[in-house]
């Protein structure tokens, strides 16, 4: 009787742990953005409880990835003023990787698209490099992706 309690306690942790892995998405409203060519945010945008926002451009198949697949996309890192920082398409080829080696914005946000599909992703400081810089990219930056999955392993 004493562990009833106890019991009812860890059901309540599983289950709020259990349903804070649920996505919550809001819409969000704000004029669109044109960077570096790319209208990134037309209205139809999402924004999730972490502040990722995205933007399904191309759902693509039903194949869509998580965090511990390798995917393979073509991609284009950019800044809010248009300096692209990374690019594969000007690279001209695809590059695989897996998901867990990426930043948290990428891993989240790449979920919602399927194989053949295309999202946009506007990721905060937070879910991208944080307080560090990495490469040409410095601290505390938003970071904007055009991202196109073309396969799920």
């Amino acid at each position: 009787m004493k562990m009833l309690p106890v019991f009812i306690s860890l059901l309540m942790v599983l289950f709020s742990c259990s349903s804070s892995n649920e996505k919550s998405h809001t819409q969000v409203k704000h004029s669109p953005k044109v960077i570096n060519g790319v209208t990134f945010f037309d209205g139809s945008q999402r924004r999730l409880a972490t502040d990722l926002e995205y933007q399904v451009i191309k759902p693509g198949s039903s194949k869509k990835p998580s965090k511990y697949n390798t995917v393979v996309v073509h991609y284009k890192g950019m800044f809010e003023n248009g300096q692209v920082f990374d690019s594969s398409y000007e690279r001209g080829e695809t590059i695989e990787f897996p998901l867990m080696r990426v930043i948290e914005g990428w891993r989240e946000g790449i979920q919602f698209i399927g194989e053949g599909g295309k999202i946009h992703l506007k990721i905060p400081p937070k879910l991208g490099y944080g307080d560090r810089s990495a490469g040409s990219v410095p601290p505390n930056s938003t970071l904007y992706f055009v991202v196109e999955l073309f396969e799920v392993k």
